[in-house]
């Protein structure tokens, strides 16, 4: 009984820097397959999957590397017109 106790408050701990909603979210929203995510976080297959249905907690240290990688996507993606303009004009 207090082993149980102790997964479910471990799970929840986990649980609470990232939900299985909001990491579908995020991959979708990086266009990646979940294949491409298993292969840039070094995750096995069976685990990214578990994650994504919600039957395991996703670490917080994995839930941050996630975070900042979709960050520097976004923020790389945000930029590219005025690169764009700016590589027509020679600047770049």
């Amino acid at each position: 009984m207090q082993n149980d106790t102790k997964n479910v408050k471990k799970q929840q701990k986990r649980t609470q820097y990232m939900c299985a909603k909001m990491l579908r979210w995020i991959r979708k929203d990086m266009k990646h397959e979940p294949r491409d995510m298993c292969d840039q976080f070094k995750l096995s297959r069976r685990t990214y999957q578990d994650y994504e249905a919600g039957k395991r907690g996703i670490p917080a240290e994995l839930a941050s590397r996630i975070r900042e990688k979709h960050n520097a996507d976004r923020e790389w993606t945000n930029g590219i017109g005025d690169r764009v303009d700016a590589a027509d004009r020679g600047e770049i």
